[in-house]
């Protein structure tokens, strides 16, 4: 299986998935999908992401990590 590549939130679900380009909707339980979970977008105002993700990329090589819906 190929390492995750995307993550796709909809309305009702959130997805990751080893599809690197697609234009359309991912098949919730396909083969390129890692992880499926039932979500609920809450609307409001949230602080910025960019504030705590890396802004560098590392270039070791690291094995991808698990992944906990919980």
């Amino acid at each position: 299986m190929s390492p995750p590549a995307q993550l796709w939130i909809a309305e009702k679900f959130s997805l990751v998935s080893s599809q690197v380009e697609t234009t359309e909707d991912p098949e919730l339980f396909g083969e390129t999908s890692h992880l499926t979970e039932k979500t609920e977008l809450v609307d409001g105002v949230f602080p910025s992401w960019r504030k705590v993700m890396p802004s560098k990329r590392r270039t070791q090589v690291e094995t991808f990590p698990c992944l906990n819906g919980e």
